[in-house]
């Protein structure tokens, strides 16, 4: 998710020839996910740790750009706030909908059954966030309607 929507605010910021302001919360970023990676490693989290870390260092870091990017368009303070709560509502959204689903449907059986129903869980409640993308966006429509032509 974050690997897609910080090029965008970098992009942005290289365009306005401001591409110097990014350079200390890069930096920053990079220090958060030596510090968060070594933390969680020491604390016995492994691999897991290292991608929290990792997480931890691109949120900071998709959040610093679009700081900047926001600054750079002198938005006010709420404009803001909502550009950063759409920004960051199907990650959210995605975060808690599989932190619930790992905890309310652990073990129901088999494996096969228990991905199974997880998966189809996981797919009801992502039906909002992907019908609110498509009627923004039209990309489900487009994409059928080109696959209808064929």
């Amino acid at each position: 998710f974050f690997i897609c929507i910080n090029p965008i605010g970098l992009l942005f910021m290289i365009a306005i020839h401001k591409q110097h302001k990014l350079i200390l919360p890069y930096i920053i970023s990079v220090f958060i996910c030596i510090l968060v990676d070594w933390l969680l490693i020491s604390r016995g989290f492994g691999i897991t740790g290292v991608a929290l870390g990792t997480v931890a260092a691109w949120i900071f870091l998709a959040i610093a750009n679009y700081y900047y990017v926001l600054k750079e368009y002198k938005m006010k303070f709420v404009s803001a706030a909502r550009i950063y709560f759409v920004l960051f509502l199907p990650f959210l959204v995605l975060l808690l909908s599989v932190l619930l689903i790992e905890k309310l449907l652990l073990n129901i059986g088999t494996l096969l059954l228990t991905t199974s129903l997880q998966l189809v869980v996981f797919s009801i409640i992502m039906l909002p966030l992907l019908y609110y993308a498509n009627a923004r966006t039209s990309f489900f429509s487009s994409g059928f309607s080109i696959l209808r032509r064929r």
